[in-house]
């Protein structure tokens, strides 16, 4: 979908058109459903984030301002959602370094890879996995990393650098 075509269908889902939700909905849900694995320490908990994010898009989209910025803005929703809980648990760093990995519903192999991404980001602190996660994984600029994290470029530079060396101490490659 292009921008244009983003804008189109929340317009149309704004004025209640259900094939446009629809629509929104199907080219949207893998890349969010993927982010919210990547935020979250099991697959329920990823699939709450990913509930409660369209949740909280029915009731906001109507606050939405731009629309064909409509595919960042629901990542944005998820990943302030996800701060939020974060910060109401207070979770400390040594549970989340001896989180499992997490296999796909229905016993499918997600791949020795992504256990493995998912594994090592998991000991990573939520501010350095963020950072990670929106610049190497999401291919966000430095700018628009900092811009989402309300943080400076060299506070985000600082945060890949510490997120870099934490995950090369733990892969070693043989």
């Amino acid at each position: 979908m292009s921008q244009d075509d983003f804008a189109d269908a929340v317009r149309a889902w704004q004025g209640g058109d259900r094939h446009a939700f629809d629509a929104l909905y199907d080219r949207v849900a893998p890349r969010l459903s993927a982010i919210c694995r990547l935020l979250t320490r099991s697959e329920a908990e990823a699939e709450d984030l990913f509930q409660e994010t369209w949740r909280k898009a029915v009731t906001r989209v109507h606050t939405l301002r731009d629309p064909a910025a409509f595919p960042d803005w629901i990542v944005a929703v998820a990943r302030n959602l996800w701060r939020n809980e974060h910060a109401r648990r207070r979770v400390a760093l040594g549970d989340l370094a001896r989180r499992k990995p997490m296999a796909r519903e229905g016993g499918q192999d997600e791949g020795l890879s992504g256990l493995l991404v998912r594994d090592v980001l998991a000991g990573l602190s939520p501010g350095l996995r963020e950072a990670f996660v929106l610049y190497h994984l999401e291919g966000r600029s430095l700018r628009e990393t900092a811009r989402e994290l309300d943080a400076t470029v060299w506070e985000v530079r600082d945060r890949l650098a510490k997120a870099q060396e934490a995950l090369a101490r733990r892969v070693k490659i043989d």
